[in-house]
């Protein structure tokens, strides 16, 4: 079992450390898919006027739902790895309105995002989370259930709380909310300032973390969170990515 540090605060995720994250983060790859979407995000932030902002915006969301498709299925359009990102000036405001001004999504109010997804229909928390990366990637990053799982796993094998909903000698799935991300996220953001990282390092460790374990109806969240210490253990000791 890990140390515990927090049992109930946020504080940083147990068990990772600046060179573990590195490690399991440099494994992502999308093909440049993610690296596109923050330069379509630097044209929706430089956008002036609702018709501009309306048009990169409907950019911005196309491409981040062929992101979030999965890997065999999604578009490859030629990359845009030479357009600029942020055009120089342009700042990622706390608050940016959408769809004419009728709705004003804040980086740090949950109930926008709930907003957000029930204005764009078919985009549940995983997509929603991932307009917030996006639009600001310093403080949100993208929230599906291999982020979750691993999160609680750790917390969990580490003694400290889950987030709500999930019981740690259950083997009963828990569907990601909003809620949840608000708690995984507050983890996350401790993780990165606490090691000097971005919280899209933690996320992606995390995810290729999850990759590693074969999805189990029969694993409560206390093993799972087990496992997945015994896989960072071992990268520890230089035995690298591993199956469990």
């Amino acid at each position: 079992m890990l140390p515990v540090k927090n049992s109930n605060g946020p504080g940083p995720i147990p068990g990772l450390d600046a060179v573990r994250i590195r490690q399991w983060a440099a494994i992502w790859g999308d093909g440049g898919l993610w690296e596109d979407v923050l330069r379509l995000s630097g044209h929706f932030w430089a956008a002036t006027g609702d018709s501009d902002r309306l048009l990169a915006g409907h950019h911005l969301v196309l491409a981040i739902g062929n992101f979030k498709r999965q890997p065999g299925r999604r578009v490859r359009p030629a990359t845009l790895t030479s357009v600029k990102r942020l055009p120089t000036g342009v700042e990622r405001r706390i608050s940016v309105p959408l769809d004419a001004g009728e709705l004003t999504l804040r980086r740090d109010d949950p109930r926008t995002w709930s907003a957000l997804s029930v204005g764009l229909p078919g985009a549940a928390v995983p997509t929603t989370t991932a307009v917030l990366a996006s639009l600001w990637p310093d403080h949100h990053f993208v929230f599906d259930r291999r982020v979750h799982a691993p999160a609680n796993g750790l917390r969990i094998a580490g003694g400290q709380s889950p987030t709500s909903g999930v019981n740690p000698d259950s083997i009963t799935p828990v569907a990601e909310t909003f809620e949840a991300y608000d708690t995984v996220r507050s983890w996350v953001l401790d993780t990165a300032d606490h090691l000097n990282l971005e919280p899209w390092e933690v996320e992606r460790a995390l995810y290729e973390l999850s990759q590693q374990i074969r999805d189990s109806d029969n694993r409560s969240w206390r093993e799972y969170g087990e496992a997945i210490s015994r896989i960072l253990n071992n990268s520890a000791l230089g035995h690298g990515p591993i199956g469990s």
